[in-house]
This record gives C-alpha cells, sequence and structure tokens, in this order.
C-alpha cells in the first residue's frame, strides 16, 4: 500500500476474485487500468479493512501512509467541536449529535488531506452516490448522512449552495403486516406481566416509541376522549395521540 498522486492509498496484488470484491464495496474505491492497480480514501477505516483483507499476506504500507493516517486536519478536528456546541444549543438529542458527527467525521476523513469546505457540489454528490451504490446503507442511512452533510454546509458553513440541489434518495415504502384481533388478542394474552402488558399494549394502539412510552405518567392519559399527551417525543415536541380505548381502559386493572 503507498499513496498515489492524488493522495490516496494504492494498493497491488495478484488478481483475486475475493478481494477486487471486498474492494469494490469500500466507498470511493477506483480501478486504474494503465497502472494495474486499486485505489481508495485515505482513512485509518480504510487501512483496517485491506489489513484484514490481506492479513494472510505479507503486505508492505510505505512509511508516508503511516503519517498520513495519523494527521487528520485540526481544523476539522474543531470544527467538529464547534458543530457539538452548535447542535446542543439548537436542542438537538444526544442520540442526533453523536450520529452527526459520525457521519461528518467518516466524510471528512474520505477526503483528507483536502478539508470539507475545499469540496464541491460534485465530490458531494459523488459521495451520496457511492454510498447508495455500495449496497451497505439503506435509504433512510443515507438521508440521515444527507441531513449531517446539510447541517454541516448550511448551518455551520453557510453554504447552502454546496448542497441545495442535490437530490435525496427515495425511501422505500412497505406496507406493513396487520395483525387481526385473534392474533392480537393471543400476542397479549401470552404475556404474563400484567405491567408489560399495558405498555406493549399502549405502544401498539398508540404507535408509541419505547422511550415515549417508558416516560408516560398517569396525568397523561385522559380515558375519557381516549388521548395521551406525548412529552419530549421525537424533536422533544409535545403532542396529543390517540389511543384505543380497550388500552386505556387497562389502567383500571392496575
Amino acid at each position: 500500500m503507498f499513496l498515489d498522486d492524488t493522495h490516496r492509498i494504492a494498493i497491488t496484488f495478484s488478481y483475486n476474485e475475493r478481494s477486487i470484491g471486498e474492494i469494490k464495496k469500500i466507498p470511493g474505491h477506483r480501478w486504474h487500468p494503465e497502472e494495474k492497480r486499486w485505489s481508495v480514501p485515505l482513512t485509518n477505516e480504510n487501512v483496517e479493512l485491506l489489513l484484514k483483507l490481506f492479513e494472510n499476506d505479507n503486505v508492505q504500507i510505505a512509511p508516508e501512509v503511516r503519517v498520513k493516517l495519523h494527521t487528520l486536519n485540526e481544523s476539522v478536528e474543531g470544527d467538529l467541536k464547534e458543530l457539538r456546541r452548535l447542535m446542543r444549543l439548537q436542542n438537538y438529542s444526544n442520540k442526533t449529535i453523536k450520529a452527526y458527527l459520525s457521519y461528518i467525521r467518516t466524510f471528512a476523513k474520505s477526503f483528507h488531506p483536502r478539508n470539507p469546505r475545499q469540496l464541491s457540489e460534485g465530490d458531494i454528490r459523488e459521495y451520496l452516490i457511492q454510498l447508495s451504490e455500495s449496497g451497505n446503507y439503506a435509504a433512510s442511512t443515507i438521508n440521515q448522512i444527507f441531513n449531517a452533510l446539510r447541517f454541516l454546509y448550511v448551518d455551520f458553513y453557510n453554504m447552502s449552495y454546496a448542497i441545495g440541489s442535490i437530490p435525496r434518495p427515495r425511501r422505500e415504502r412497505k406496507l406493513p403486516d396487520i395483525l387481526n384481533e385473534d392474533e392480537l388478542d393471543k400476542l397479549f394474552s401470552a404475556i404474563k406481566n400484567p405491567k408489560h402488558r399495558l405498555l406493549i399494549r399502549l405502544i401498539y394502539s398508540g404507535g408509541f416509541r419505547v422511550s415515549e412510552a417508558v416516560r408516560l405518567r398517569l396525568e397523561d392519559v385522559d380515558k375519557e376522549r381516549g388521548l395521551i399527551h406525548i412529552r419530549g417525543g421525537r424533536g422533544r415536541k409535545i403532542e396529543q395521540r390517540y389511543s384505543r380505548r380497550s388500552s386505556l381502559r387497562s389502567y383500571e386493572s392496575m
């Protein structure tokens, strides 16, 4: 492994279909027919993947690769710290902050040593296309990566043109499997603990997330109108949801 003229990791090895197939899974991979070699973006993750892939071979790593691996642009790390602060100020959840920073760090490493500020719309578009074509990411995940990059460029860098015209991937729409009443009765009756049974019935009838259900309080439930107040749901908003009265009446037996 060595660095090519574009500061990518260049790999040469004897023909092996399995190795080629694994390299093709790496976002940003390229085949160079004239030099008869592959190249991938210079990141720690990619080097680890290649070392694992060729662990049974005598892998030779050029010194300049080792040096570059441990020198992620300091300005990028500074930007990540400021991004964390900005998202906290805007009241993003800890889970969203962690996901966004992870996606942005991976994105920045894929173009190292170039700074994300120096990238064009074409660079960002090509990155998202490669993620989509790799088959390793669901459309919902790529949409979340898109949101993270939009926050980086629009909210932080104030560069709306860098990502504004890039289309989002379409989400796959699937019809849910709906249980009939007999199947639901069997499902609920199999739960022996009454508190657990009530929790499952509420989640099913009101479309709750688990985190929303466990934060419910008695004062949030309006049995007469079949309404439940959700506090601190997704986006930390407050809302009301209808729940089937049969679920709400289960409180009376508690």
